[in-house]
């Protein structure tokens, strides 16, 4: 649901279903032309199902195929984009390209959706290390999320952030917007949840 909202300079383009895979590929501007991307997203259309497959047919150590962990993974690939792709440790750095980060209206902080869908709540109080609160995690299939209120307990979260809230932890998912006008709670179908399980 966010891929589709990505700059038209960004060309994204769905690889395979998104309930089944959950990998996205990233072409550097910086490293390749346009044709270059174009023959790429070619390629890789080609022969999604046999790369999809191979991602989930299980290999030594089989362990790593089986329950939760494996199933959280979805290991394949979903999309492509052209972009550069950092992954930097804080999803709530401006360095971390792998992500979303959705604004929100008149409050001091926006979300922030790591490349495995689980979001955060980030207030810039430091522009190297920006405080990050988690508070939901989009499903596989890319139409519902978890979410849960805001933790106000943090120093970085108390103040205007907590004044914006007010009696209502949960307004970030009306409020926090896309550049197109979507609100988080407009994307997606949400279920509330105190431990995201």
């Amino acid at each position: 649901m966010l891929e589709r909202s990505l700059p038209p300079a960004e060309r994204w383009r769905k690889l395979a279903p998104h309930e089944k895979v959950s990998r996205r590929v990233f072409v550097s501007p910086q490293e390749f032309s346009a044709d270059e991307f174009a023959t790429i997203t070619s390629c890789l259309e080609r022969h999604i199902e046999e790369i999809n497959r191979g991602f989930a047919t299980p290999r030594p150590p089989v362990e790593y195929f089986k329950g939760d962990g494996f199933q959280m993974r979805w290991a394949g690939l979903r999309s492509i984009a052209y972009k550069e792709g950092v992954w930097a440790g804080n999803p709530c750095q401006e360095a971390n390209t792998s992500g979303f980060r959705l604004a929100c209206a008149g409050a001091p902080g926006r979300l922030s959706v790591d490349s495995y869908g689980y979001v955060y709540f980030c207030v810039a109080s430091d522009p190297v290390m920006p405080c990050g609160r988690a508070v939901g995690r989009i499903s596989v299939d890319g139409l519902h999320a978890l979410v849960r209120p805001l933790d106000l307990s943090p120093r970085c979260v108390q103040g205007a952030l907590a004044a914006w809230l007010h009696d209502d932890p949960m307004r970030f998912t009306l409020d926090c917007a896309l550049p197109s006008g979507e609100a988080f709670g407009d994307l997606f179908e949400l279920s509330e949840s105190e431990t995201l399980k």
